[in-house]
């Protein structure tokens, strides 16, 4: 299995380089290499790799010759013909910077307070490539920065400690080490103008200084060698590549010997003057910034004589030399740029945030992106191929969605709806992503919100307004995915099976029929002549059909129901159907069922015994009689129903439903079946009434306007009757 490319992420941190022709930007991604052809818009990943994160990659002028080093300093010689890794060097030591000579013929490696200077590998085969040529000291902090001078002939650092050093490569009678300071913070950028000794620096807290040189590159005038000076004499290398320490001890001391011995040896030496001193805080004004940040890379380019600053906040300046005009400003993003790199001829940018792995290459000239490419910057948790394998979907703790190309392994959307880590994708057939977020209320809510809609909805709404909604959500632009798939099928099958379980078609087929007692079976019917008159007789009925034709289209059984009883609670038109009713439906919450009924039973029983006793005073014997007969007749049925088809009704709704809905059946049923006697005479004609109004009304609506109108028509006739009797 060969590797073939490098997807999910395009930029880590380090340096960014673009090769010499300037049409491709190298970029460090972890421990590998990617390199991207801006001019053909592809990516390719080196197939070598590091042990740990590369921090420093370094180009050769003529691009045959790649140099990456890792986070602990381990170096690896690469090839860009060839791919493949040639040398490997261990500094034991993290590298700052590492440059090439313009020639070509050397680099310069900053290793802590050291500078090394090593001959660069040749067209000759040679069994150590990395020949230390020199070894510089003279910072009392880690070095930074390097740059060369157009000869290749002088080099100039910058340090932690404020200042920067000028070194010369050969021995030079008036130059060795020149050292400017003037600075108030870190070093972050030096640079050498070209074709002269004459150099900028930039510290990060945003000052930049211009350096003027009494001398010009010519007037350095070279020691004359009586021997070559051998790389061997400060450092010897061991097997391997790796330093031995005792010897590059006693060969450190040798050389700080050696070159105090040479700096005291040089006469009139070259001077430097301070000629310039700009604040970028002013650049930093003009955008209305109120807190200064600081400045975190920088490049210049000698052939246009731009200067790129980048600073922590995602801000770059554009400024032209030598009198730092403002190009232009911009901002990317709102973390660190750690890297800014112009490629030959200084028209494209090449920029790269860490800290949200964002590479982009900008043209300043017509500002407009080049490349702009942004990898997942947490952990990639999930991938899926497209049905074709032409593209690749990855999610991860970012919370966001990218779709690459597998061509050229360049990332063309990126989506961030979701507010959480990404724990799945997947392509559907037909070539859609659908991105998962297991526990969360983003994934949770569209996806399992069809299946679920079918079970709640009959709850609250009537069975034809939840099922269109469930339908309309389903077939919704963004869940058209499913339809004709399996899940469509399973919808439909849930959306039947949950009408058939729902509140409505066991209120409706099983007892709602006996259980809703009509405004026209009210005593009131019987006991109020006054009742045929009046216009609560023609409106009831109006207002019933009327109301139970429109309502079961907005609302389920089950609010009406709610409704019902609420209302009755207050407005009950008899105070045995208040006490029974409620009794008989909420003691079956804290007493068992067998208590809870025979409180009930007892409690109608008196009040239907006290009712008798009381007609008897107001009415004949006879027709009291025949009403007390009539009710306790209806008593014992109810009695009878009541105890046997609870357990009937419980046994057989436990198959059904669920113990929630089982249990508000079987209380609301026994409620119902454990009316006083005085109820059954409405009851004995609600039933005659509940084999046409089914097909109209809801048993809860009768229920709610019975009660309501019943209460209604029983305030009038106590009223005429207690009238009359005084």
């Amino acid at each position: 299995m060969n590797f073939s490319n490098l997807l999910g992420s395009v930029y880590r941190r380090g340096n960014l380089a673009f090769t010499p022709d300037g049409g491709s930007v190298i970029s460090p991604v972890g421990n590998r290499i990617t390199v991207f052809d801006l001019k053909s818009n592809k990516s390719e990943t080196l197939p070598f790799e590091s042990s740990l994160n590369i921090t420093t990659i370094a180009v050769s002028p003529n691009g045959y010759t790649l140099i990456v080093v890792n986070e602990e300093g381990e170096a690896l010689l690469c090839s860009l013909i060839s791919r493949t890794v040639l040398h490997r060097y261990h500094f034991h030591s993290r590298i700052h910077c590492i440059k090439f000579s313009p020639d070509g013929t050397k680099f310069a490696v900053t290793k802590e307070d050291k500078i090394l200077v090593f001959y660069a590998p040749g067209k000759n085969i040679n069994f150590n490539p990395f020949q230390l040529l020199r070894m510089f000291y003279g910072a009392y902090e880690d070095n930074v920065c390097i740059d060369w001078s157009t000869d290749s002939r002088v080099i100039c650092t910058g340090s932690k400690d404020m200042s920067v050093r000028v070194y010369g490569i050969e021995r030079f009678k008036n130059l060795f080490i020149y050292t400017l300071t003037g600075h108030g913070d870190a070093i972050v950028g030096t640079f050498f103008l070209k074709n002269s000794l004459d150099l900028y620096s930039v510290a990060a807290n945003g000052v930049l200084n211009l350096w003027r040189c009494n001398t010009q590159l010519d007037g350095l005038e070279p020691f004359k060698k009586k021997k070559e000076f051998n790389a061997t004499e400060i450092e010897e290398v061991g097997e391997g590549g790796k330093e031995s320490s005792k010897k590059s001890r006693l060969d450190e001391s040798n050389a700080r010997q050696k070159q105090d011995e040479e700096e005291a040896a040089v006469k009139n030496k070259i001077l430097y003057k301070k000629a310039q001193r700009y604040n970028l805080k002013k650049s930093r004004e003009k955008t209305n910034e109120n807190v200064i940040k600081r400045l975190t890379s920088a490049v210049y380019n000698k052939e246009t004589k731009l200067m790129v600053t980048g600073f922590e906040d995602g801000c770059f300046f554009i400024h032209e030399m030598p009198y730092c005009n403002l190009i232009h400003s911009l901002s990317i993003s709102d973390q660190i740029i750690g890297s800014v790199e112009f490629n030959k001829g200084g028209d494209w940018i090449a920029m790269g945030c860490c800290g949200l792995g964002q590479l982009l290459v900008w043209e300043w000239q017509s500002e407009t992106y080049i490349l702009k490419q942004q990898g997942h910057f947490s952990n990639m948790t999930c991938l899926e191929y497209s049905p074709d394998g032409h593209y690749m979907v990855t999610g991860g703790d970012d919370a966001k969605v990218k779709v690459w190309n597998t061509s050229n392994g360049f990332c063309f959307v990126t989506f961030s709806e979701h507010t959480a880590g990404i724990t799945g994708v997947k392509f559907n057939q037909r070539g859609q992503v659908i991105s998962f977020l297991l526990f969360s209320f983003p994934f949770f809510l569209p996806f399992f919100l069809p299946f679920f809609l079918p079970f709640f909805l009959p709850f609250f709404l009537s069975p034809f307004l939840s099922f269109f909604l469930s339908f309309s959500f389903f077939l919704s632009p963004f869940f058209l995915s499913f339809f004709l798939s399996p899940s469509f099928f399973l919808l439909l099958s849930f959306l039947s099976f949950s009408f058939f379980l729902s509140p409505s078609f066991f209120l409706l087929l099983s007892f709602s029929f006996f259980l809703s007692p009509s405004f026209f079976l009210s005593p009131s019917f019987f006991l109020s002549p006054s009742f045929f008159l009046s216009p609560s007789f023609f409106l009831s009925p109006f207002l019933s059909f009327s109301l139970s034709f429109f309502l079961p289209f907005f609302l389920s059984p089950f609010l009406s129901f709610s409704l019902s009883f609420f209302l009755s609670f207050f407005l009950s038109f008899f105070l045995s159907s208040f006490l029974s009713f409620s009794l008989s439906f909420f003691l079956p919450f804290f007493l068992s069922p067998f208590l809870s009924f025979f409180l009930s039973f007892f409690l109608s029983f008196f009040l239907s015994f006290s009712l008798s006793f009381s007609l008897s005073f107001f009415l004949p014997f006879s027709l009291s009689f025949f009403l007390f007969s009539f009710f306790l007749f209806f008593f014992f049925l109810s009695f009878f129903l009541s105890f046997f088809l609870p357990f009937f009704l419980s046994f057989s709704l436990s198959f059904f439903l669920s113990p929630f809905l089982s249990f508000f059946l079987l209380s609301f049923f026994l409620s119902s079946f454990s009316f006083s006697l005085p109820f059954f005479l409405p009851s004995f004609l609600s039933f005659f009434l509940s084999f046409s109004l089914p097909f109209f009304l809801p048993s809860s609506l009768s229920f709610l306007l019975s009660f309501l109108l019943s209460f209604f028509f029983l305030f009038f006739f106590l009223f005429f009757f207690f009238s009359s009797f005084l």
